[in-house]
């Protein structure tokens, strides 16, 4: 079988992105990957088509992931923001004609209707002007092909040569000034008439829109550049099967991408078992706002039926408006809704929008990637919306289903016309194969993949989202996570999620230090949903590999300085459990400010942000230009960070002070342990050191002021007290220091 391969996976893990997270999945059986395209430079509105050889339909598969890999040719990126589209072209069992009309005659060689004949000879009246009276002269012939043969239509079987008829000739005084005509009379009229020739029936191909993707504007980028996006395409199981050809669409005018598309195909149990997809809407661009062409032709009400087998349904959307100009700059940069009415009852309403792109982690492109758009951001992909459709069928019934955009009128002035790629599928499913099943779906953070740059390196307070694949609402389930190898914590969730829903979790404290491992891989996994088992504990577990947050000093300062939109930009510094311990006050416009932080050891994150979504600099504003930097107060004015100023809606750094997350937290083999902790104010200190040394325990409170110090000659190992109960609650941090090194650890008082 072309370009197929299986891996077997037994207790390994398996690195996918996007819906995998960019994390990887615990093994949940064999994986079928398969090659379509490799490689393809893409240019000139071309279509590039692949065969693609899909495994035996016979066997469940749970889980089956497209990952579509956008990168730079030899010759370089280019410079624009472009559709790209990835289509399965299916045939659907139908066969179809192509209708072909051909004349039965044609005059002078033309296809001409209504023409007028005669076989006399005819003559054409005309004002002489040298012998200032009327003149004529003999009418052109006129040649007749006669097609007399349907069998043959474009063989010539007669010709006929004759004259115009059916006209005036008309005469003229001296001066040139018609006074009188006389009707030229015709013999024969030539109706024009066709013989309808169907081609050979061939079979119906059905597009099936899979993934949409724009391209970044990537001028200057190394040719070594790809970005990896991820599909869920487990619903189209129904289509991905034996021989598909697979088409890439490039929609642009300029060459600079190539396209590589890859299956997964992930043996196990879907969370409901897919019948089949069919196109409400099939992929095409529909044009918006033109009287001539109104896209309400188009988006017309279609009747499914539903078969007994199929209980539930799902309608998979997606929208991206392109073209801009006039007055609303519609459709790239208008805010328009998409209705869908069921059964003549309005169900669905969706704004086509993204108001993310600002935050968009291929940021700092040479274009206007950060202005919200119709549903797109440059370099990302047109986001699908869902509609679950279940509610509103009936096995063995029909299901009207009719789209309808807000009204608008087009009045010019966009570089081409205003429209909408759209692709509108129905997805059909028996019941649910589970009644209790949560998944773990993405680790937003800790992560290193570029997908998560944003929001990563963190230190503390991982980020997760969950999903329940279960019939039953899942309202509790109980989350693990930490270090590989280190100390293994927990989180009870709990919280209302209905089938097919996810929710977003921050969790609690991440514990770094391990036993004599450096840190590289963080895994959590989900577990008790609903107090009870998990049906299906194989989508439980995900890996990510880690990126480390930097080690700054106790105190240093952000310098920095506005442009000319001064209350746009606002700056907040947190610790890891949300307080606020600095902020900016009031700004002036290009000014330069110094802002001096003293910090105790501990978790922190400094967020600049911007409510005008451009950044401190930004080329196609008038803005101006400001700077951020992060600069040590210890005399030598070095620059530890330099925040780019073309950032869009914000950026952030989170980083340590007083310990290493890419490091063991134990100083050698000492033993440094704070019990209890959480505590009223008063705690015992376990500390066991390999040697005996001096040892200084310090307390610092969560804005770096020293509020206890103790010294502990020769010092070997003990359980010794502290009491802070005159402390306010809050979070405080408890250092050791020897000659060795230091350790710090948090102490939460309540």
């Amino acid at each position: 079988m072309k370009n197929i391969y299986k891996v077997l996976f037994i207790m390994m893990f398996v690195s996918f992105t996007n819906s995998f997270s960019n994390s990887v999945v615990a093994a949940v059986g064999d994986t079928t990957v398969v090659q379509a395209h490799s490689t393809v430079t893409m240019s000139n509105y071309g279509n590039y088509d692949a065969w693609a050889v899909f495994p035996n339909t016979g066997i469940a598969y749970g889980k089956v992931m497209m990952r579509y890999r956008l990168g730079c040719p030899p010759s370089g990126c280019s410079p624009w923001d472009y559709t790209t589209q990835v289509t399965a072209r299916v045939k659907n069992g139908m066969f179809d004609s192509t209708l072909t009309e051909y004349p039965k005659f044609t005059i002078d060689g033309a296809i001409i209707d209504t023409t007028y004949t005669t076989t006399n000879l005819t003559y054409i009246t005309f004002y002489n002007s040298i012998t200032q009276s009327t003149d004529s002269s003999v009418s052109n012939l006129i040649t007749i092909a006669i097609y007399g043969d349907s069998l043959n239509p474009t063989t010539i079987t007669n010709t006929l040569y004759q004259f115009p008829g059916n006209y005036y000739n008309y005469y003229y005084n001296t001066s040139g000034v018609i006074v009188d005509s006389s009707y030229v009379s015709f013999t024969t009229t030539w109706i024009l008439d066709y013989y309808d020739v169907y081609s050979a029936p061939f079979p119906v191909v059905e597009p099936y829109e899979l993934a949409r993707v724009m391209t970044p504007y990537a001028q200057g980028y190394p040719v070594s550049w790809y970005r990896d996006y991820w599909y869920n395409v487990t619903d189209y199981q129904t289509v991905l099967k034996d021989s598909v050809l697979m088409r890439v669409f490039y929609d642009g005018y300029s060459s600079g991408f190539t396209a590589d598309v890859s299956f997964y195909f992930i043996e196990g149990t879907a969370p409901r078992t897919p019948v089949r997809v069919r196109n409400i809407y099939p992929v095409r661009y529909y044009k918006y706002g033109l009287a001539s062409d109104p896209i309400e032709s188009y988006l017309v009400p279609k009747k499914f039926e539903v078969t007994t087998g199929e209980e539930q349904a799902l309608i998979r959307v997606i929208p991206s408006g392109h073209s801009f100009g006039g007055a609303l700059n519609c459709a790239e940069f208008c805010q328009k809704n998409y209705r869908f009415v069921i059964d003549g009852t309005q169900r669905f309403t969706q704004l086509i929008w993204r108001n993310d792109c600002g935050l968009n982690p291929l940021f700092g492109q040479p274009g206007t990637w950060l202005y919200d758009r119709s549903n797109w951001c440059p370099g990302d992909k047109a986001l699908a919306r869902e509609h679950e459709l279940t509610p509103f069928i009936t096995p063995g019934d029909s299901v009207i289903v009719d789209m309808n955009l807000d009204t608008y009128t087009y009045n010019g002035g966009a570089g081409f016309d205003p429209g909408y790629y759209l692709t509108t599928h129905l997805v059909t499913y028996g019941t649910n194969n589970f009644v209790t099943n949560a998944s773990l779906e993405e680790i937003i953070a800790p992560n290193n993949e570029f997908e998560y740059s944003r929001f990563n390196p963190i230190c503390n307070n991982p980020i997760v989202k969950i999903k329940n694949n279960g019939s039953a609402t899942l309202t509790s389930c109980v989350i693990h996570y930490g270090i590989k190898g280190g100390v293994q914590q927990t989180y009870n969730w709990t919280g209302s999620l209905v089938f097919n829903s996810t929710a977003t979790v921050t969790l609690g404290n991440l514990v770094w230090g391990s036993a004599g491992l450096t840190p590289t891989d963080f895994e959590a996994w989900i577990d008790n949903p609903n107090g009870t088992v998990d049906q299906y504990p194989s989508d439980d577990t995900l890996r990510s590999k880690v990126g480390f947050t930097p080690v700054y000093p106790s105190q240093f300062r952000l310098l920095w300085k506005t442009n000319n939109a001064a209350n746009e930009t606002t700056y907040q510094l947190r610790d890891d459990l949300g307080n606020l311990l600095f902020s900016n006050g009031a700004l002036a416009a290009n000014t330069i400010y110094s802002d001096t932080f003293n910090l105790a050891p501990g978790c922190y994150e400094l967020k600049i942000s911007d409510s005008g979504k451009d950044g401190l600099s930004f080329f196609a504003n008038s803005d101006g230009t400001g700077y951020a930097r992060l600069v040590k107060t210890d005399g030598s004015n070095s620059i530890m960070k330099i925040f780019p100023a073309d950032f869009g809606t914000s950026i952030i750094q989170r980083f340590t002070v007083g310990y290493f997350t890419s490091l063991d937290e134990q100083v050698n083999n000492t033993i440094f342990e704070l019990s209890p902790n959480p505590t009223n104010g008063k705690f015992a200190v376990n500390l066991i050191l390999s040697d005996r040394l001096d040892v200084t325990v310090l307390v610092h409170n969560q804005v770096g002021q020293l509020i206890y110090q103790e010294a502990k000659p020769d010092f070997y190992q003990d359980v010794f007290n502290v009491d802070l109960g005159d402390q306010k609650p809050g979070m405080y941090f408890v250092s050791i220091i020897t000659k060795e090194g230091k350790t710090t650890k948090k102490l939460l008082i309540y």
